[in-house]
């Protein structure tokens, strides 16, 4: 005796609507869940004190390509 129960298993691979439905619906969801939360704190920021505070100043990089735009320019 081999060990194996009689057990049939069929695996249906064709694509389902609904799970193409849930899962576009749960890649917008968390794009608008991640997305609100920069722009509402930078909503509430209040830039024109940071403005007056660092007018006249002028920011020079030390790296020309500096990591912050690697995605930028890649």
């Amino acid at each position: 005796m081999s060990g194996l129960l009689p057990v049939l298993v069929s695996i249906d691979l064709a694509p389902d609507w609904r799970i193409f439905v849930a899962t576009l619906a749960f890649a917008v969801a968390g794009t608008v869940m991640s997305s609100l939360g920069p722009a509402l704190a930078s909503v509430r920021t209040a830039v024109l004190p940071q403005l007056k505070e660092h007018a006249g100043e002028l920011r020079i990089s030390r790296a020309r390509f500096a990591t912050r735009n690697l995605l930028v320019m890649g």
